[in-house]
């Protein structure tokens, strides 16, 4: 009789067993539930927070609206850039360093691959292919990172691979950084023709310093490349954004007034899938170089793009030829 009691309570034993472990379940559940909720309240404090610091910052500090602008910090600290060879540059390329409004711009000089066979790496004679007559390109980047930045190194090659000697500078974005690279060039070459060669925010740069000018992704302005650029995006539908925030770079690079005293020709390179700067940009300088500058200046055209993006114009097969072409019209 017993035995048959335990028979019959065994069942209800296995049942409580059974709802407990349901419960214990549920409230493990309950329990994750809570805790995703709480880190993701957590998360978006964070966030919160950081963007109204940013906002104060931007509304406060000309230092930060600076930083936007160049974007100084971005860059990888790794890098040896007194090293030239390791961006893949050849063995004669020459680090150097010439002397700015501000301090020194750290350069380098990257030889044709004509001059491969001509090394001279001796100190009084290191920049011996100045003296060429090659054509030089004066190359000024865009903000953010390096000299040594793949997509500038790999432009580089391409340049230098025509037969032009590339000089590049790291700079703080300012005309006087352009022009004092310019007056570096000007002291070494005997009739060498120079080209200014700038990239997105280095086109407003080079647009202070040209005589013979190829503006990559260029602008018509730092004011309004800013208010299509994806950077502040998060901050536009803010009050007196553009008017206060913005205000204080809207005379900053101002291109399309600039380039109305650029006499010498002018070549505008821009892809239609650059998101970054829109194409509407670049033909808009475009238009106001052909209406504004004066009869005789050299002539100035547009040459259009497709799959490149803001960077990578230098994987075209077609712009070896446009330089040919271009550089002869000087």
């Amino acid at each position: 009789m017993s035995e048959g009691i335990r028979k019959r309570a065994a069942p209800s034993l296995t049942t409580s067993s059974n709802h407990r472990h349901e419960e214990k379940s549920d409230a493990n559940v309950v329990m994750e539930k809570e805790q995703r909720r709480y880190f993701i309240k957590i998360l978006f404090g964070a966030v919160t927070l950081c963007y109204i610091l940013c906002v104060i910052l931007m509304y406060t500090s000309p230092a930060t609206r600076e930083l936007i602008i160049y974007l100084h910090p971005l860059k990888n600290p790794f890098q040896n850039l007194s090293n030239p060879v390791s961006f893949g540059l050849p063995a004669n390329t020459v680090n150097f360093y010439i002397s700015g409004p501000a301090g020194k711009l750290g350069a380098w000089n990257i030889l044709s691959i004509n001059s491969v066979e001509k090394q001279d790496f001796s100190q009084a004679n290191k920049h011996f292919n100045l003296k060429d007559d090659k054509p030089i390109i004066l190359y000024l980047h865009g903000n953010a990172h390096t000299r040594g930045a793949g997509h500038r190194v790999q432009l580089y090659k391409v340049l230098r691979s025509l037969g032009y000697h590339v000089i590049t500078i790291d700079y703080r974005g300012l005309i006087e950084d352009g022009m004092a690279a310019m007056r570096w060039i000007r002291t070494r070459i005997s009739n060498a023709p120079v080209f200014i060669w700038g990239h997105s925010l280095g086109s407003g740069v080079a647009g202070g310093v040209a005589k013979a000018l190829c503006d990559e992704a260029p602008f018509t302005s730092v004011w309004e490349g800013a208010t299509s650029h994806f950077i502040t995006l998060p901050f536009r539908f803010l009050p007196y954004f553009k008017e206060t925030v913005l205000d204080e770079i809207k005379d900053v690079f101002r291109t399309d007034l600039r380039i109305a005293d650029v006499y010498c020709p002018i070549l505008i390179l821009h892809d239609r899938d650059d998101h970054i700067l829109s194409i509407e940009l670049g033909k808009k300088l475009y238009e106001s170089a052909k209406s504004t500058r004066r009869l005789d200046a050299g002539a100035v055209k547009f040459i259009e793009f497709h799959g490149h993006g803001h960077n990578d114009i230098f994987q075209s097969d077609r712009l070896p030829g446009i330089l040919r072409d271009f550089i002869k019209t000087r």
